[in-house]
């Protein structure tokens, strides 16, 4: 709802004193004159403001030129570290994948050799229960067992996959099977593994778990099969298969961790970690990882041949072992943090750089400023006389305007509150011109006419004595007061169409004080009340007895409408003088909110909670009156 804010003055008319914006009556700004100062002034501060701008930029770039080159020197030295750091692990890498050839590459030569012995051939030639060859076989294989420490156990194979040999480390020696305890059923997976080699080629079978090694822990049970073919020209005579222990291969890998926060592993072709530096990653574990779950794309990067690659979390170097039945790559994952916090430039380095930037950054700053300061403080002193000038000619005019605005304001509130009787008086006599018939109507509508005038009376006498409110002595009837504004803004075009709903009135009820001034009051809510609601809706009047804040009795009217309400944005101000979002001047609740006051009540507003606004009105019924109304009329 658009109401008339209003004032929390004891008069309608001394708000008017309340700070205002600068503006004229017709709401312009007044103008102001141009500087009396000389026109050179203004050339001149033009001339010293361009050359202060000049020097400040100056030495705004200086200084950013020696933050810039301090920065970069410090960037210097952060990337020769990193770079550092990078080749460290990149060289460990590349070491770690040297050992590991090396291990595979002697495996095979060990397999390569073995695989040529004569005995080898001779056993796998002999007959079942011929001695001479197996221990022929067993003299020169059991020292070579014994001499190297990866081997685990050495094998001989018939082309069918059954086992004719097999020596294996006891303890701190070396043995042979008997060769009634030899597995006689084929041994098909190995079978498959070797059928199809060509002669001299070795193959590497990858890491094995072997159940069977009960004598050492279940982490190091991993071994790792070599089979060589054994031929005498074209025939086939078996097959050698040298198991070697993959401990040394998975202690190296998941010992390699040049810094802290560095992870290496050793992958298969598919990305499965065949050892980490958490061993609980690797594959056969239940939390077994994979690099490309890891770092999506490094797989395909590294088969492309990418030995250094940045990523999102970190550096990724890659070396690949080289063996290529295996496809076995050595990955180390550095990442950005660790590079950050292994870092260890030099301390005197940084504290040189730094100690550099922020002294030459300060000398500019301070030289800067001085330059600066001494060339405005020039300018300064011929200014102050020009805007003191300036400030006494403005303080002249906004007085000046105070004073018409407060005359303008004053007379467009007087003008507000005549024309609405005004208005009742012009309705009745177009009433008395209509229906000139009737004697009867014609003496009510004279006695409103009288009324009317009455009003724009009171109007003027309050006029006269804003500066002291007060109200007359005796009592008044709220009932008949409420009536009377009714008649009064009943034919009016904002109640054509208005239902209005009274309870509680239906007996006198006197309260302290002058009857046509709370009249005026119900005159400004009713006619507030009917412009919201557009001239149709209801209109609740309600009135009940309610005990005061200082135990004297009181009488509450709430006066409630139908309308949009009140906005929460208005509400704070609605009784502020001069305020109002209609096409009015501000007044008429500021003065129904003095009148209030006036007779020792209280005005407030709110929205109600099923729409439209409420009006709360409270009058003391049983309080001392005030005695101003007898310095109205001069009585002492």
């Amino acid at each position: 709802m658009t109401r008339e804010p209003s004032t929390d003055c004891n008069s309608p008319f001394r708000c008017h004193s309340k700070t205002r914006p600068e503006r004229s009556v017709s709401g312009q700004l007044l103008p102001v004159k141009a500087s009396t100062a000389p026109q050179q002034s203004g050339m001149l501060f033009g001339v010293k403001s361009l050359r202060h701008i000049v020097l400040t930029i100056l030495f705004v770039l200086l200084i950013a030129l020696e933050i810039t080159h301090g920065a970069y020197r410090i960037r210097v030295i952060q990337d020769g570290e990193r770079a550092a750091l990078i080749e460290t692990v990149a060289r460990g890498v590349r070491e770690v994948a040297g050992e590991l050839r090396r291990l595979l590459a002697g495996a095979r030569e060990h397999a390569t050799y073995l695989s040529r012995l004569l005995t080898v051939q001779e056993v796998l030639e002999s007959s079942l229960g011929v001695e001479g060859p197996r221990r022929a076989l067993e003299a020169s294989l059991l020292p070579y067992v014994v001499s190297f420490r990866g081997i685990d156990h050495v094998r001989l194979l018939d082309p069918g996959g059954k086992e004719r040999f097999r020596c294996e480390k006891t303890g701190n020696g070396v043995g042979s099977i008997p060769e009634p305890r030899l597995e006689r059923d084929p041994d098909f997976g190995v079978l498959a593994l070797l059928r199809n080699l060509l002669p001299g080629v070795v193959l590497a079978s990858g890491f094995i778990h072997d159940s069977d090694r009960v004598e050492v822990p279940e982490s190091d049970r991993k071994v790792l099969y070599i089979g060589a073919p054994i031929d005498r020209g074209t025939t086939r005579l078996g097959y050698l298969l040298l198991t070697i222990y993959a401990s040394p291969i998975l202690n190296r890998v998941r010992s390699f961790r040049p810094f802290p926060q560095v992870d290496t592993g050793l992958v298969d072709a598919e990305g499965a970690y065949l050892a980490q530096t958490d061993p609980s990653r690797e594959r056969g574990q239940p939390t077994a990882g994979n690099l490309q779950w890891d770092i999506p794309g490094a797989l395909e990067r590294i088969r492309s041949g990418e030995s250094s690659m940045s990523t999102a979390s970190g550096i990724v170097l890659s070396e690949n072992i080289g063996d290529v039945d295996l496809g076995w790559t050595l990955v180390s994952l550095v990442p950005t943090e660790a590079i950050r916090s292994n870092s260890q430039a030099s301390s005197e380095e940084y504290a040189w750089v730094v100690g550099t930037m922020v002294t030459a950054t300060a000398t500019l700053a301070i030289a800067g400023f001085f330059l600066v300061r001494m060339s405005l403080r020039e300018v300064a002193l011929r200014e102050a006389a020009r805007y003191r000038q300036q400030e006494l000619e403005l303080t002249r005019r906004k007085q000046l305007s105070e004073r018409l605005e407060s005359l303008g304001l004053l007379t467009a509130g007087v003008a507000h509150e005549i024309n609405n009787p005004l208005e009742g008086i012009e309705n009745y006599l177009a009433l008395l011109e209509r229906e000139s018939g009737s004697k009867e109507k014609q003496k009510r509508y004279v006695e409103l006419l009288r009324y009317g005038f009455h009003r724009i009376r009171d109007i003027v006498r309050d006029l006269s004595s804003f500066a002291r409110p007060g109200v007359e002595t005796g009592t008044a009837d709220v009932a008949a007061a409420v009536t009377h504004a009714l008649k009064m803004v009943a034919y009016t075009k904002e109640f054509k169409q208005v239902k209005v709903e009274l309870q509680g009135l239906e007996s006198t009820i006197h309260v302290n004080g002058e009857g046509r001034r709370l009249e005026q009051v119900f005159l400004n809510l009713f006619l507030n009340a009917g412009r919201a609601m557009g001239g149709e809706g209801t209109i609740s009047i309600t009135a009940k007895p309610v005990p005061g804040t200082d135990g004297a009795d009181e009488v509450e009217i709430a006066i409630e409408d139908t309308g949009p309400g009140i906005p929460p944005e208005v509400l704070p101000r609605i009784f502020d003088p001069f305020f109002t979002t209609a096409n009015s001047t501000g007044l008429g609740l500021s003065i129904s909110y003095g009148i209030v006051e006036a007779h020792g009540g209280s005005l407030r507003a709110e929205n109600s909670p099923g729409g439209g606004a409420r009006f709360l009105l409270r009058l003391p019924t049983a309080r001392p009156v005030t005695t101003l109304a007898r310095q109205e009329r001069g009585e002492k």
